[in-house]
């Protein structure tokens, strides 16, 4: 697991057993899931992005 630190892959590394479970349950083949992964990846990164900056907007109304 720790390969998928190195790139940043966290998302994909912190849920892979149930990112593989609902390939397999979608009867994906390799080829299929693995942009199904890196899909997930981008999609969580985007959504921790969007809490970062909704965080920093907010704490600079606060004087933090």
């Amino acid at each position: 697991m720790a390969q998928l630190d190195r790139p940043k892959l966290t998302a994909i590394r912190d849920q892979l057993d149930t990112l593989l479970e609902e390939a397999a349950r979608s009867q994906m083949t390799l080829r299929e899931a693995s942009p199904f992964l890196v899909t997930h990846e981008i999609a969580r990164g985007d959504e921790r992005r969007i809490l970062w900056q909704a965080r920093s907007r907010s704490s600079v109304g606060h004087g933090a």
